[in-house]
């Protein structure tokens, strides 16, 4: 009985919280660019099996992949950059045909950052000759798929694009370099 009296207000507290989160979640303010009143947000709640950057717990999920990211021994490390990296190269392809624009650019960046960081790491650990010729080889199908989607962005933000994919040219070269 005393047991039920302690737990009970943890209970109410704890569905009170949480249906505070939910309400603010739901009811958060939308973010629009000054100068054309487009909506820069349109995050959803959604229930499928993969989240998408566009959904309202998608930050939730990001803090969870730097966890694990950090606490990765390096090798791993490299593993999961790359995987968030294409991962984000996919959500990238799945925003531009739901129509957010933006959000698929930042996607994208974020994909070609997450590359970049993996074949950057990648230097610190020792890799057999046939994981480097992979690791190149996969760098060029990712830089080729995410090629195609460039031309949906702006002349601004296809600067940005060049930039992230010479630097990820130069990267993979230097890994070829150290055969």
């Amino acid at each position: 009985m005393h047991y039920l009296l302690r737990f009970i207000p943890r209970l109410l507290l704890l569905t009170f919280g949480a249906s505070v989160v939910l309400v603010s979640l739901l009811s958060a303010n939308r973010v629009f660019s000054q100068g054309e009143n487009l909506e820069l947000t349109r995050q959803k709640l959604y229930f499928e099996e993969e989240v998408l950057p566009n959904h309202l717990l998608y930050p939730v999920f990001m803090v969870f992949n730097k966890i694990k990211l950090e606490l990765a021994q390096p090798a791993e490390a490299v593993d999961l950059q790359l995987l968030y990296a294409w991962r984000r190269l996919e959500y990238t392809e799945r925003l531009l045909e739901e129509g957010y624009q933006s959000l698929s650019f930042s996607t994208l960046t974020k994909a070609y950052k997450y590359y970049n960081a993996a074949l950057t790491a990648v230097k610190t650990i020792t890799l057999r000759p046939e994981q480097e010729e992979f690791l190149s080889q996969d760098a060029l199908h990712f830089r080729e798929r995410a090629a195609r989607l460039e031309s949906y962005f702006t002349d601004h933000e296809q600067q940005e694009l060049i930039r992230l994919k010479s630097d990820q040219t130069v990267l993979t070269q230097s890994i070829i370099d150290s055969f």
